[in-house]
């Protein structure tokens, strides 16, 4: 029964990360969707999808997004069903990045100091593969391949300090990691869950968060020569208190505190939760409790400010600028969910979401 339970959540899981194919050209702009913007202090978002006279991307399932370290304005978007879509201008228009041949991406990273660099996942019939770019897609290389049909590599990261450092993550739930950017691989962890998220501290690069799926969160301190699952001290009264709403297997977005070494912010099921002291502490995050009802897909930090956070639940966006006294509400006109929240870098004020069907 175990070996049945396993195989089970394991193909739902590939079956969650998978999809068909459709005409971008038949995409009408019938409600909200793709990509939207918030540009200024308030919470207002605009729908930025603009492909040619003839075609927008309101339609496309956003997977992953990446945006440009050294001039923010260049957006990256991974689809579910249409490969790379970039923009140069903050999301006023977009191009599809036609060499790049995969049509499932769910990861993009981007080389800190050569932003011509670029890795992105992708799959290849039914197989899982990493690509890199040197020219800015122009063309791109094939760097590591799954064995066989039916694994996929569905989450990527990229070292900021030392940038030929990239971790990988698949459905079937390994880790591998990169030290010399993609010419040779090695394996450092092997799990049962598929691994969803990889985020790297932004203080200390040492330290890296995995989000296995439905399983909770894994962590290493020493660049992935260890690995562990966060656990609370259950015998603390006051820490057990504190995260009396939180299950680990209901996790589903990370994202790490630009200001703060081993911080970070853990959207779930049912609230928002802060974690703090590399995962030995935890408290939840007082949001708007209508929001509780529905997952927390997508959480930003202002790079500039940590008291500034932006998170999304359902059709709604919500936006603190105290550390979560006060929130501010835009809802959205679609049927979809915010997938990802990203700030540009080089201006805070502008803020970047991606949008898709779950």
């Amino acid at each position: 029964m175990k070996n049945f339970i396993k195989i089970t959540f394991i193909l739902t899981a590939v079956f969650m990360f998978s999809g068909c194919s459709f005409d971008l050209n038949k995409l009408k702009e019938s409600s909200v969707g793709g990509f939207l913007v918030s540009d200024g202090n308030e919470n207002k978002w605009v729908a930025k999808n603009y492909y040619d006279e003839k075609a927008n991307i309101s339609g496309v399932d956003i997977l992953t997004m990446a945006v440009d370290p050294i001039n923010p304005d260049v957006v990256y978007l991974g689809s579910k069903d249409n490969g790379i879509f970039v923009s140069d201008d903050g999301g006023n228009d977009w191009d599809k990045i036609m060499e790049f041949l995969p049509t499932k991406t769910y990861g993009i990273a981007i080389n800190p100091f050569e932003s011509q660099t670029i890795y992105a996942t992708g799959v290849l019939g039914k197989r899982g593969k990493i690509f890199r770019t040197d020219d800015g897609g122009k063309s791109w290389l094939e760097i590591y391949s799954e064995p066989a049909d039916g694994t996929i590599v569905i989450s990527l990261a990229i070292n900021k300090t030392n940038p030929q450092v990239v971790f990988a993550g698949t459905s079937g739930g390994m880790i591998i990691k990169t030290s010399d950017g993609g010419s040779t691989w090695e394996n450092s962890y092997t799990g049962k869950s598929p691994i969803t998220k990889i985020v790297f501290d932004e203080i200390n690069e040492n330290v890296i968060y995995f989000l296995a799926f439905k399983e909770g969160v894994l962590t290493t301190k020493n660049e992935g020569n260890d690995f562990e699952f966060i656990k609370i001290d259950d015998n603390n009264k006051e820490e057990r208190k504190k995260r009396e709403n939180f299950s680990p297997s209901t996790i589903q977005s990370i994202v790490a505190d630009p200001g703060n070494e081993g911080v970070a912010y853990f959207g779930t099921e049912k609230g928002m939760f802060r974690f703090s002291n590399f995962g030995n502490n935890i408290e939840e995050v007082e949001i708007i409790g209508s929001s509780k009802e529905f997952p927390i897909y997508a959480i930003a930090v202002n790079p500039k400010n940590s008291s500034e956070i932006v998170y999304a639940a359902a059709q709604a966006i919500y936006k603190t600028t105290d550390g979560g006294k006060q929130w501010s509400v835009f809802q959205l006109d679609t049927k979809k969910n915010v997938s990802i929240l990203k700030y540009n870098g080089g201006q805070p004020s502008k803020i970047y979401a991606g949008l898709r069907e779950y």
